[in-house]
């Protein structure tokens, strides 16, 4: 929400808002696959620390840009796109260590507890920004956000790590990119996993319509950097609500 605002101040154009914001998805669509391999052979807990650490760092060097006045547009495509490369290589690690730390029977239940935290966190995360760039300017949003992320991955050197099973560490990357295949061609050949993917590509469209929000609230409703920020909100709400009922039912 901060790096939209911060595009179209820089540029007035929301092209640009439009190609900034989806560096990190180009980098996620093309690396998550090899992120899923991480976590299979590396011990998850140490992907997801090196990812988060990565993270935090491209987060505080931007607080730095942004602070000092430097920031330009060609620093938030490459920050952006080396933010997905740190979240595609250990994001499959972060969220499938969850099974080593509850088992498979108590998966759902904490499956669901994680993400209605996360939605949550997006829910309330762009209201708190707007009134934040109102009253502070741009930069304070950037600087809340590289302290969310430096304390999540202290809070995440507490959480336990176990070495994968000895055969999945073997074999070069010739027979890594075999498992990869085989991956493929078991999410196409399982129908359940396949209409599941296809529903998800549906939400790639939702970047059609972001760059138009900023400036909807800056020149047509003219609401400034709080509006926008309560424009971000509600769209998560129904998600979080969906996942409260599979917590509870589950």
């Amino acid at each position: 929400m901060g790096q939209a605002w911060l595009v179209l101040d820089l540029t007035d154009s929301a092209f640009m808002v439009g190609l900034v914001n989806a560096m990190p998805a180009m980098a996620l669509l093309i690396l998550s696959p090899l992120g899923g391999l991480f976590a299979d052979r590396y011990n998850r807990r140490t992907v997801a620390l090196r990812g988060r650490f990565f993270v935090a760092l491209n987060t505080f060097l931007v607080v730095y840009l942004v602070s000092t006045g430097n920031a330009e547009v060609w620093h938030l495509l490459i920050t952006g796109f080396l933010l997905g490369i740190a979240f595609a290589l250990s994001n499959p690690a972060t969220q499938t260590i969850v099974m080593d730390l509850v088992g498979r029977d108590r998966m759902v239940s904490a499956q669901s507890l994680n993400t209605t935290v996360s939605n949550i966190g997006t829910l309330v995360g762009p209201a708190v920004g707007g009134i934040l760039i109102a009253k502070y300017g741009i930069s304070s949003i950037f600087w809340l956000l590289a302290g969310v992320y430096g304390v999540a991955w202290l809070a995440f050197l507490r959480v336990p790590g176990r070495d994968p099973e000895p055969d999945a560490s073997k074999g070069g990357w010739g027979s890594a990119f075999t498992q990869m295949g085989e991956g493929v061609r078991y999410a196409a050949g399982e129908s359940r996993v396949k209409w599941l993917m296809f529903s998800l590509i549906g939400v790639l469209f939702w970047g059609t319509i972001q760059p138009l929000i900023p400036i909807n609230a800056r020149d047509v409703l003219e609401v400034g950097a709080s509006g926008f920020g309560y424009m971000n909100a509600p769209w998560d709400g129904g998600g979080t609500a969906r996942c409260d009922r599979n917590f509870r039912g589950g």
